[in-house]
């Protein structure tokens, strides 16, 4: 039996200042889940960081750009 912790992951659902929801297209690469599907912002939490430094380090990763933590709301 395999004991394996489950892996944990953190999304986020960007608004930007006009009021849209962004979302993401998955690359459509093999290896991937879900390759071309389109998703929220987010990935798996690393090592015993929280789900909102996870969300924090996702997002700037996927897009760029630095969004700090005070400015997510849960």
């Amino acid at each position: 039996m395999n004991a394996s912790r489950p892996r944990e992951i953190a999304c986020a659902i960007l608004i930007d200042t006009n009021g849209r929801f962004l979302r993401q297209q998955r690359d459509d690469v093999a290896g991937i889940l879900y390759p071309g599907k389109v998703a929220l912002f987010g990935g798996h939490r690393e090592g015993d960081e929280t789900f909102l430094q996870c969300a924090v380090r996702e997002v700037h990763e996927e897009i760029s750009h630095f969004v700090p933590a005070e400015r997510f709301e849960h």
